[in-house]
């Protein structure tokens, strides 16, 4: 598995956030998994680095870690970064257009827009449709933002975020995925994506 979160990942000497910390390990670094532990309604995994220097317990977290393999995109002249699946095909500008490969289960694509303000983003559904449901709240790097879900006449599924990021100069933000193969929404991974979000400044 890889470390998700933009904070780093923190491996604990044993399955309890009260336990010593034993590292740090930074976003998108790889996770061996050796085992697993419930506790109360939490899972822990046991694990090592990649190369094998530490070992300890971390919370297997939707918001933490990805059962996936990543990489990381860096956009300096767009003020971001996130992490999208490793087999997906990033093809960068405003927006940046990540999709995923003929096989992905989704029919997935990501799509990350920037502007100086919320009315200048593209409107949401970018084809006919209506509205289905609004999830979270979500945490984007420290932003509360939800994710609006959109049934398409056509048959496929959109879903929407719009952050206004902090710091220096904000900016506007839409990460918009489209998924083309599923008969229902699935929002899993695109929460998954959103929570590996950081921003510049």
């Amino acid at each position: 598995m890889w470390v998700l979160t933009p904070l780093g990942l923190n491996i604990r000497a044993d399955s309890s956030t009260s336990s010593a910390k034993v590292a740090t390990v930074a976003q998108g670094a790889m996770l061996t998994v050796k085992d697993s532990r419930a506790v109360a309604s939490e899972t822990w995994l046991s694990v090592h680095s990649a190369d094998a220097s530490v070992d300890g317990w971390v919370l297997d977290r939707a918001d933490l870690v990805i059962h996936l393999e990543v990489s990381l995109h860096i956009d300096t002249a767009l003020g971001y970064s996130l992490l999208f699946p490793k087999s997906w095909d990033l093809k960068q500008g405003n927006p940046t257009i990540i999709t995923g490969p003929p096989t992905d289960p989704d029919g997935g694509q990501l799509i990350v827009q920037q502007a100086k303000e919320v009315g200048q983003l593209q409107s949401v559904p970018t084809m006919p449709g209506r509205e289905l449901r609004q999830e979270g709240p979500l945490e984007v790097y420290g932003v509360t933002a939800f994710a609006t879900v959109y049934r398409l006449d056509a048959g496929s599924f959109e879903f929407a975020t719009v952050v206004k990021s902090p710091g220096n100069g904000p900016r506007a933000y839409l990460f918009l995925y489209k998924q083309s193969a599923r008969s229902e929404p699935d929002t899993n991974l695109y929460k998954q994506l959103l929570a590996s979000v950081a921003f510049a400044g």
